[in-house]
């Protein structure tokens, strides 16, 4: 009898130790009182790299259902219990096929509370407009969208992303034009062209520069008012010429370089991909125009994920950046459409995973910050179908106000590169408060290769820069003037002219100089009046004659 009984805990020993000898968790019970909220992460299908986005995201799910997260949100674990929807996009351009699938079999038919969309692409063409085709099919949900789009310069959505309930993390295009204007400041640039191509974003990146200028100039005004105002130093931009360049029409491209240069824009910001910024710099280059007299500063995609360049580009130029994945070569980048997010293996600078772990964070944060008459089921009643559900989520409406005024503390560049406290806050249009951009300068190497590195960094409106190699190799940086000053001065000839005016009551005179009172004769008719001499006048008649 004895040995049945020792036989039966022996088995319930075993059940309870691997054979390894490691005893086994018990995976704690569900608390019935903790609601199930199901949120959604959208990406594309990169060979490898899903794996990891994957991982990723049900690993911070995993840490905040058992209060194992950042402090803050382990009051998250008392009363929600997060669950991961997944949903996986084509990679490169996808259709409205893929994306109806995925919101109607994926999203909505799980009920999920977010959706979070993150893309690494940067070719800003039929990919860009595919990603802003599904953020706007989404927002007619109601359901909130964190997105992080690495080409969201190419984005058309109005400045204000409320009606959408986007929160986007990624750098918008102010951030960059912010940043090229405090380099303007930085070398006492105040004059300078821009130059765009046929890129998604180009009419929104001018129109960033010119809000910008309204901006600072407004900050100028304070400062001319300042009680001390000899301390402070005035600066103000000016841009003197822009052109839109078609990277396809050669013809084009000659004629309005032709015209920056006439117009003696000495420093151009430009807006282009890396493939467009090669054409216009091989035509530039035809024009004297990349020399050491002329300085180019580069947006974003103008550099890319490029490490080194070996298409047409000035050695010297600097361009504004942000971390969006590997980096590449520009030969394989250009010859490799999709290169930058095809990678077999996730790399450790990959950045979606990052921002994978964030979103539900800041989505948690906002949870936290519900107040008890926004208490509502975080199920999404929406359906793609009339009979099964609502068109629209209302009540998402209160979780992106709180997302917005919710803040998540991440690297927005990758885990090694020493950013860790910075803070994702951001504006009342759903766009990013602040941002941590890098000033990066195309140098010239001992081996003759022109290759990409780091030199300042842009954050909180200050600007920090480290020595540049300016083009020709100087060590001074151009000065941005006109090489000359084309003056022309014109003058009127007029023919004598009669004055007639009422004489003097006094003197019954002509006023001023005067001739006595004499008869005039004027077609056959006499008058009487006084001639008055004003002096002599010289002027040549068309014979040449001096008279």
């Amino acid at each position: 009898m004895y040995w049945k009984v020792i036989f039966f805990l022996c088995i319930q020993l075993i059940e309870t130790i691997d054979l390894g000898g490691n005893r086994k968790v018990q995976k704690p019970k569900e608390d019935p009182r903790r609601e199930d909220v199901n949120i959604a992460v959208v990406y594309q299908h990169y060979a490898g790299r899903s794996k990891s986005y994957d991982k990723a995201f049900k690993e911070v799910i995993r840490k905040i259902n058992d209060a194992t997260a950042v402090s803050s949100l382990r009051r998250l674990a008392t009363r929600y219990n997060f669950q991961a929807v997944d949903c996986i996009l084509p990679t490169g351009t996808f259709y409205v096929k893929e994306v109806l699938d995925c919101l109607c079999n994926n999203v909505t038919s799980n009920n999920v509370a977010l959706i979070i969309f993150v893309t690494a692409s940067e070719t800003y063409d039929s990919t860009t407009a595919a990603e802003q085709y599904f953020l706007t099919a989404a927002s007619y949900t109601g359901i909130p969208i964190i997105a992080w789009n690495a080409d969201n310069a190419g984005f058309t959505f109005e400045n204000d992303l409320t009606p959408y309930r986007i929160i986007q993390m990624a750098p918008p295009i102010e951030h960059q034009a912010r940043a090229m204007l405090a380099l303007l400041r930085r070398y006492n640039w105040p004059k300078f062209g821009v130059v765009t191509s046929e890129m998604a974003g180009n009419d929104g990146f001018v129109t960033a520069v010119r809000e910008e200028l309204d901006r600072f100039s407004n900050k100028s005004t304070k400062f001319v008012t300042s009680s001390n105002i000899n301390s402070m130093i005035i600066f103000r931009y000016e841009m003197i010429h822009h052109c839109h360049l078609d990277t396809r029409n050669n013809t084009d491209m000659d004629l309005k370089l032709t015209e920056v240069k006439k117009n003696q824009a000495k420093i151009i910001l430009l807006y282009a991909n890396a493939a467009q910024a090669g054409a216009i710099f091989a035509h530039a280059e035809k024009h004297d125009m990349i020399g050491e007299k002329y300085l180019w500063i580069g947006t974003q995609s103008v550099k890319g994920t490029q490490t080194t360049v070996k298409a047409p580009a000035q050695a010297g130029m600097l361009c504004v950046n942000f971390h969006t994945g590997k980096q590449l070569n520009s030969s394989y980048q250009i010859h490799h459409k999709f290169a930058v997010s095809n990678a077999m293996f996730a790399p450790r600078d990959d950045i979606l995973p990052l921002i994978i772990q964030l979103a539900p964070k800041l989505f948690g944060a906002a949870l936290l910050q519900l107040r008890p008459n926004e208490v509502f089921p975080l199920k999404s009643n929406v359906s793609c179908k009339s009979e099964d559900g609502d068109p629209y989520w209302e009540n998402g409406k209160y979780i992106y106000e709180h997302m917005k005024a919710a803040f998540v503390k991440g690297n927005p560049f990758h885990v090694d590169d020493g950013h860790d406290s910075f803070f994702y806050t951001f504006e009342k249009t759903g766009r990013l408060r602040n941002s941590i951009l890098q000033i990066s300068n195309l140098r010239t190497n001992s081996k003759g290769e022109k290759t990409w590195e780091k030199v300042g960094i842009f954050t909180n409106n200050e600007l920090k820069m480290a020595d540049v190699q300016w083009p020709g190799e100087k060590a001074n940086p151009p000065q941005g003037a006109a090489d000359k000053f084309h003056v022309k001065v014109v003058t009127l000839h007029e023919p004598p002219f009669i004055t007639v005016s009422d004489v003097d009551p006094d003197t019954q005179k002509c006023p001023g100089n005067q001739v006595g009172n004499k008869v005039l004769v004027i077609d056959e008719k006499e008058f009487q009046g006084s001639i008055c001499d004003w002096g002599d006048v010289e002027y040549t008649d068309d014979a040449g004659v001096k008279k």
